[in-house]
C-alpha cells in the first residue's frame, strides 16, 4: 500500500490524479492508503484493497504536525471512488482520526465521490470518523472532536458492517456538510452520543436529511435534539458537573445558532442546565427522579421547559409498587404538578417522563404502555423513552440493542396511541416514521 509520510515540518504533501491504489493488502491498517501527511487524490480509484485492522481502503491517521491552517483537513478526495475494500476492524472504505474532506463538486448524480460496497467487521462499512484526536495540533484546534467536510454530490450507500454500514461517527466528532447538495446520499447512520452531523448551504445552517427538503429545521425529521454527557447504564461512571460540561460544551458550540429546532440537555446538575440555557438550550431534560426546585427556578427564569422522570431507584434496578406501578406513578406525577404550581412554573412549561427503564420491572414497563392514559394530564406533555431499551430485548429476543429499532417503534406506537406527546429515539428517521403512522391512525 501507498504511505505518505509526515516529515516533521509542514507535513508531507502527496497529489495524484486519475491513478488506481487497488489489490493491496495491510497487516495492520490502511490497506491502500496509510496517510500520516497530507493528501490529496484527484479523480482516483482506492478499490479492492484490504486491511487486517482499520481502514480497507484508506488510513488517514491524526499526528501530521505543523500544517498551516486551522482545522485543515490532511486528507482530500476530489471526485473518487472508493469501493470493494475490507477492513478486519473499523473502517472498510475510510478510516479516519484526522480532519478530511470530500468533494464532489461538479459532478452529477452518480458521480462526484462514492463511497461503495465496502466491508468492515466492526464499525463504519463506508467510512469511520474517529474521536479524540491526540495531539491537538492546528490541524485540530478542537482537541475533543474531529471534522469532515463534504461539498457536492457524495454517495456513501451499500457498505457492509455490523455498526453503522454507511457511516459511523463517534461522540465528539462533526461532519459539516456545505455547499449545494444535489445528489448526495448517505445511507445508514450511527452516530455515539454527541456526533454532529450539521450542513450549512445557501446561508442557512441545519441538519442533512436525504428524505427532507427542509434542511434547516429537520434532523431526519426530529423536532428535539437531546444532548447528554452522562451514560445512564446501570454500571457507567458518574461524572462531576465540571466533566459533563466539559463533554457538553463541544456539542453546544457546533449547534449554536445552527438548527432551528430546540436544543434539549439532559442532565441532573443544575449549574450544567444552567450553563446551557444560557448557550441557547431551551429544555432541562432531569432523570434525577425527582422535581428539583432550582431546575423549576431555571425554567421558570429562562422560559425553558423542564422534564421531570419517574425514577426510584436508577437504571438497572427494579423498585416495588405495592398498588402498582401505574398508581405510583400517576401519584408522582400529581406531586410535580403541585410543586410546579407551588414554583409558578406554568403546566405548560412542565413534561412528565413515565421513566422506562428506571426502576420497573420488565411487566411494570409494558403495564404502563398499555394503561398510559391513566398517566395524562391536560395541558402537560407526556415523554416516553423506550428506545433500545432492555424491556424491548425481552419481549423481542434480541440481544443487540442497536438491533431493537422495529421494537422501539412498536413500543412508541403504543405509547402515542396510549396519549404520549415526546418519544426520544436513538434512529430518528425510524422513529419518524412510525410516529407519522401512528398519528394518522390514532390522532388524525
Amino acid at each position: 500500500s501507498m504511505l505518505v509520510e509526515a516529515d516533521g515540518t509542514d507535513g508531507a504533501k502527496f497529489t495524484a490524479t486519475g491513478i488506481t491504489i487497488g489489490g493491496n493488502t495491510a497487516s495492520g491498517k490502511g490497506g491502500g492508503i496509510y496517510n500520516q501527511g497530507v493528501a490529496t487524490l484527484t479523480k482516483c480509484i482506492v478499490s479492492g484493497n484490504k486491511a487486517e485492522d482499520n481502514g480497507g481502503g484508506i488510513y488517514n491517521n491524526n499526528d501530521a504536525p505543523n500544517c498551516s491552517s486551522e482545522d485543515a483537513p490532511t486528507l482530500f478526495l476530489e471526485n473518487c471512488t472508493v469501493s470493494e475494500n475490507k477492513s478486519g476492524g473499523n473502517g472498510g472504505g475510510i478510516y479516519s482520526d484526522n480532519n478530511f474532506s470530500l468533494d464532489g463538486t461538479g459532478e452529477d448524480q452518480g458521480g462526484g465521490c462514492a463511497i461503495s460496497e465496502n466491508t468492515a467487521n466492526d464499525s463504519g462499512g463506508g467510512i469511520f470518523i474517529d474521536n479524540y484526536p491526540l495531539y491537538g495540533s492546528a490541524i485540530c484546534a478542537d482537541k475533543y472532536s474531529a471534522h469532515v467536510f463534504i461539498k457536492g454530490c457524495i454517495i456513501v450507500t451499500n457498505n457492509i458492517a455490523p455498526h453503522g454500514k454507511d457511516l459511523y461517527l463517534k461522540e465528539r466528532n462533526t461532519i459539516f456538510l456545505e455547499g449545494s447538495i444535489d445528489g448526495t446520499d448517505i445511507g445508514s447512520i450511527d452516530m455515539e452520543k454527541l456526533g454532529v452531523f450539521t450542513v450549512n448551504y445557501g446561508g442557512d445552517s441545519g441538519y442533512y436529511s436525504r428524505d427532507d427538503d427542509d434542511l434547516p429545521s429537520k434532523f431526519f425529521g426530529a423536532d428535539i435534539i437531546d444532548l447528554g454527557a452522562q451514560s445512564t447504564r446501570p454500571d457507567a461512571e458518574l461524572l462531576t458537573c465540571t466533566q459533563e460540561l466539559e463533554r457538553l460544551e463541544p456539542a453546544l458550540a457546533a449547534l449554536r445558532g445552527n438548527v432551528s429546532v430546540p436544543l434539549s440537555v439532559d442532565t441532573f446538575y443544575p449549574a450544567c442546565a444552567k450553563a446551557a440555557l444560557e448557550s441557547g438550550v431551551a429544555i432541562i431534560n432531569d432523570i434525577s427522579g425527582e422535581f428539583n426546585g432550582e431546575m423549576a427556578a431555571l425554567a421558570k427564569d429562562y422560559g425553558a421547559a423542564y422534564i421531570v422522570t419517574h425514577n426510584p431507584c436508577g437504571a438497572g434496578m427494579e423498585a416495588t409498587y405495592p398498588d402498582g406501578v401505574v398508581n405510583a406513578v400517576r401519584q408522582f406525577f400529581l406531586d410535580a404538578l403541585n410543586l410546579a404550581a407551588e414554583c409558578g412554573l406554568p403546566r405548560t412549561q412542565l413534561c412528565l417522563d413515565i421513566g422506562l427503564g428506571f426502576g420497573k420491572s420488565y411487566e411494570d414497563q409494558l403495564t404502563l404502555l398499555r394503561e398510559l392514559e391513566w398517566l395524562k394530564f391536560s395541558g402537560v406533555a407526556l415523554v416516553a423513552a423506550a428506545s433500545r431499551k432492555r424491556f424491548i430485548g425481552a419481549a423481542s429476543g434480541e440481544k443487540n440493542p442497536q438491533k431493537r429499532d422495529p421494537g422501539t417503534v412498536a413500543a412508541h406506537t403504543a405509547a402515542i396511541a396510549g396519549g404520549a406527546d415526546i418519544i426520544r429515539a436513538h434512529n430518528v428517521a425510524a422513529a419518524v416514521q412510525g410516529a407519522r403512522m401512528a398519528d394518522a391512525i390514532y390522532r388524525s
